[in-house]
């Protein structure tokens, strides 16, 4: 796990998302019971985008590698958590997508 830093010139997915600060999580997620893949090493990028005293706004986007048709998508999410001022509460409101970066017979089943 990294810590919380600016995001990379060079990261065009940060770029897109106007990030204010990025932090990445990398860990190999081991699968059971499939003949082909045993681990599926994966990516989770935290994008701050927003930041205040009442609201928090983060994209994150999960890559997974070296598993068959994963290079052609992402999971992307984004996280709002808002609450008024001085409240001893808050919201989370979660969205998700699959974000396609390129087409394939598996895409229908995925």
């Amino acid at each position: 796990m990294t810590q919380w830093a600016d995001p990379s010139p060079d990261d065009t997915q940060a770029a897109t998302l106007a990030a204010t600060k990025q932090k990445r999580v990398k860990v190999d997620v081991q699968i059971k019971n499939n003949a082909f893949v045993k681990q599926a090493p994966t990516t989770k990028t935290f994008n701050l985008i927003q930041k205040t005293d009442t609201l928090i706004k983060m994209r994150i986007v999960n890559k997974t590698t070296d598993v068959p048709y994963c290079d052609s998508f992402a999971v992307e999410e984004e996280w709002t958590i808002g609450s008024l001022p001085n409240a001893k509460s808050c919201v989370l409101r979660v969205t998700m997508g699959i974000v396609w970066y390129k087409s394939t017979m598996m895409k229908s089943i995925i």
